[in-house]
């Protein structure tokens, strides 16, 4: 049977492994918490005999750890706190065993025997009620023979589309509601609607790419003219100035607009007090998007593209919807792009969404079509 004794007492912890030894056990010897906690990480145990105080911490907190995990090693623990809610505490957090020191190295010996004789109850590898089964050594869990891990997967990616869409319909909606409720203009109410079609047009369409049902066909369209279009429908869009040259990309017109419409309400919201100036600048493959807030660490501005990650001030990333900008990411890998932020001379935020440049037709072919391409998503 193999021992292992947490002890730091350079006296006391030699003595005690010797006895043991001469008892019969095979017996180790650790003198802090880590290495203690190599040890049992390596090595099959049938005992711990463990000093509540050693020089990294309190032993219970290894002892708690090993809980945790459904261990039940036996634990002895060796100690000179006498105290009644000392010993309690022990017991609380899973020893099985309690020995106050001084202590007989003979009664030591006949408790760890005790401790090490215990029959511990075998866990069944693989659990079953009715068709549902958990394989616990291979982390598997199947229903009727079928795997269960692409349900669950498949159950989370509706749960966070879902959460996505709230996000996008959420102000459009709440807009709507408002110039109905004051008697606003028919025009007004109708470019909202449109504006929430194509929103959900979009949405849909992202969800059957997501799901592998469709894919993303780029046709040739004006890149300037898309993003102009979705800044002047933005709720806010006084606050924003578009300067353009006429570019030509291959794209998804929902999809890019989407991502557009994303980045530049990310900046309005996040980039400085309410009407703060927002610079959109679409140049051969690129489109950017300039704020005058305090900007995003250089720590979290890849992880703001993270989905469940938002920035909630401009000072810290944080778990959230994280809809806007992970949707952004999403739409330039669909394109072959790739987006990035950056700071912007002067102060303030640079957010970029680059996207590749068609292939200059040759001369000769300038009577030939070339059709819109496809890729997956």
């Amino acid at each position: 049977m193999r021992v292992l004794v947490l002890e730091d007492d350079p006296e006391l912890g030699p003595v005690v492994a010797a006895r043991l030894r001469g008892e019969g056990f095979a017996v180790d010897l650790a003198r802090t918490l880590a290495e203690a906690d190599r040890k049992l990480s390596v090595n099959r145990y049938d005992c711990v005999v463990a000093d509540r105080a050693v020089p990294d911490g309190d032993s219970l907190t290894l002892l708690a750890a090993h809980r945790r995990t459904g261990s039940a090693l036996p634990f002895l623990l060796l100690t000179a706190l006498d105290a009644v809610d000392e010993r309690v505490a022990g017991f609380e957090h899973g020893a099985d065993d309690y020995l106050v020191k001084p202590f007989a190295l003979a009664e030591l010996a006949v408790r760890v025997r005790a401790l090490c004789r215990r029959e511990q109850p075998a866990r069944p590898p693989v659990l079953r009620a009715g068709d549902l089964e958990v394989d616990l050594p291979r982390r598997r869990v199947s229903r009727a023979g079928r795997a269960m891990r692409p349900a669950v997967r498949g159950l989370g990616q509706q749960e966070q589309f879902l959460a996505e869409a709230a996000h996008e319909l959420r102000t459009p909606l709440a807009t709507l509601r408002l110039v109905v409720e004051r008697g606003g203009s028919s025009d007004e109410a109708l470019r909202l609607v449109d504006r929430l079609s194509r929103l959900v047009t979009g949405l849909l369409a992202r969800a059957r790419l997501e799901a592998g049902a469709q894919r993303v066909e780029l046709v040739p369209l004006r890149l300037d003219q898309l993003v102009e279009t979705t800044v002047e429908e933005l709720p806010d869009h006084e606050s924003a100035t578009v300067a353009s040259e006429p570019v030509v990309v291959l794209g998804d017109p929902e999809l890019l607009a989407q991502a557009v419409r994303n980045l530049v309400e990310n900046a309005q919201r996040h980039g400085g007090p309410a009407g703060a100036p927002v610079e959109v600048t679409v140049a051969p493959g690129l489109v950017t998007v300039r704020d005058h807030g305090a900007g995003v660490p250089v720590g979290d501005r890849e992880r703001v593209f993270r989905r469940g990650v938002t920035v909630t001030k401009r000072s810290e990333a944080a778990a959230g919807t994280g809809a806007g900008l992970a949707i952004v990411r999403w739409v330039a890998e669909l394109h072959h792009g790739n987006t990035r932020l950056t700071d912007a001379p002067g102060g303030g935020l640079l957010a970029e969404l680059r996207l590749p440049m068609p292939p200059a037709r040759p001369a000769s072919s300038s009577s030939s079509h070339e059709g819109p391409g496809t890729v997956g998503a």
